[in-house]
């Protein structure tokens, strides 16, 4: 589909409210502020409370591959509209309630929404940006608001929770000025008559897309391994305490931000290269935690690791839709949504599971094997036949 140019005002406006989209993507950060109130106010209902915390990234995995169906039913601009709608009403409900099972059902919806967002907003600047490069711009710049508003949000939810942790779900009052800036800005979907040809193909995914689907999904699910359990590893070397915990996490994922903010440019000049560079700063970040455990090392060797974490994520919006037919772009944007929330899922369980079938006390154990991961997924790549690297279009 293709969408009407914008020009003027309108177009940074256009702009800036798909950016504040990510205010709904990042609405989980407010929740992790109130973990302990949570399980403290409902001691009975630990598993509900799982889900509360949790369960949305399941939500976000499901409705990112429901977000094309759905798009192609009411169109973009509506799903996002909708999904927006949806989410304020039961995110800001969740402030009214203190019942675990319906504060759990309220979520789960807000993490279905979430997922129909990502989707739509990053398939909208897809049909926009018809040039790869300015594309890839963009969806750096879209994808450095996450950590930033989330930020912001995890802050300004501390201060909410002080009088009582139900305060922390009016944040989301903010997504009603939002809404409406994507009302009066983002154009309606211009739908193009499928060809023949389109009508009768059956299958628009091809190997060199499940291909980089898998690579993806690996890459970020050896990231989150790392970064889930960073607290770990400082603890297991005694490197500081919690303060000190919260200082690395703070600043290791501006690593991300810098990757994504410099993306387009690094894309111009590197393009689909960029596939075997975020797996070499994975495993550079890696042999630094390994071999040179450290108080300063740690904030070096994760910051690498989330900067080819930026990249790839970056990197799987961006050029997953070339490997595929125009028809199935939708479907391609959520599927890699759907595989980052799936890799953030399981690695708790990748973890665990490790430690267990190879008899691994600590998790310091563990990075060896992850880096070991990522090592066979930059071989592949460098090895893969130009056949899997080459775009639908070429």
């Amino acid at each position: 589909m293709k969408m009407k140019e914008l020009k003027g005002i309108r177009y940074w406006v256009f702009i800036i409210s798909l950016m504040l989209t990510t205010i709904i993507v990042m609405a989980d950060l407010p929740v992790y502020v109130i973990v302990n109130n949570l399980y403290t106010d409902f001691v009975d209902q630990v598993g509900v409370v799982n889900f509360i915390i949790s369960g949305t990234a399941f939500m976000v995995m499901i409705s990112s591959l429901a977000a094309a169906p759905i798009m192609k039913a009411v169109g973009k601009k509506n799903t996002l509209v909708i999904s927006g709608i949806v989410f304020l009403v039961c995110g800001v409900s969740c402030a009214f309630v203190n019942n675990a099972m319906l504060l759990a059902v309220l979520r789960g919806v807000c993490g279905f929404t979430m997922g129909c967002t990502n989707v739509a907003a990053v398939t909208i600047i897809t049909d926009y940006y018809t040039d790869e490069i300015k594309r890839a711009k963009v969806i750096g710049i879209y994808n450095t608001c996450m950590p930033l508003i989330g930020s912001v949000l995890s802050a300004t939810a501390g201060i909410l929770a002080v009088k009582g942790w139900q305060n922390i779900f009016h944040i989301y009052w903010i997504t009603l000025p939002m809404m409406i800036l994507i009302l009066l800005t983002v154009p309606k979907d211009v739908k193009e008559k499928e060809s023949a040809e389109e009508k009768k193909e059956k299958a628009p995914m091809g190997l060199s897309f499940w291909y980089m689907i898998g690579n993806f999904f690996l890459l970020v699910l050896g990231v989150m391994m790392m970064q889930m359990f960073c607290s770990v590893y400082i603890a297991e070397h005694s490197l500081g305490d919690t303060a000190y915990t919260g200082l690395v996490s703070t600043v290791i994922g501006y690593g991300s931000v810098l990757a994504n903010l410099l993306f387009g440019f690094i894309y111009a000049k590197l393009g689909r290269k960029l596939v075997p560079l975020s797996s070499i700063l994975v495993i550079l970040g890696g042999l630094l935690l390994i071999f040179f455990p450290g108080k300063i090392m740690v904030f070096v060797g994760y910051f690498i690791i989330r900067g080819g974490y930026g990249i790839a994520f970056s990197t799987a919006y961006v050029y997953t839709p070339t490997l595929c037919p125009a028809r199935g772009v939708e479907m391609a944007i959520g599927i890699a949504t759907a595989i980052y929330s799936l890799g953030s899922f399981l690695s708790t369980y990748a973890v665990t599971g490790i430690q267990s079938l190879f008899h691994i006390e600590t998790f310091s154990g563990v990075i060896p094997i992850i880096v070991g991961m990522t090592a066979v997924l930059l071989v592949i790549e460098l090895l893969l036949p130009k056949k899997f690297k080459k775009a639908a279009n070429e």
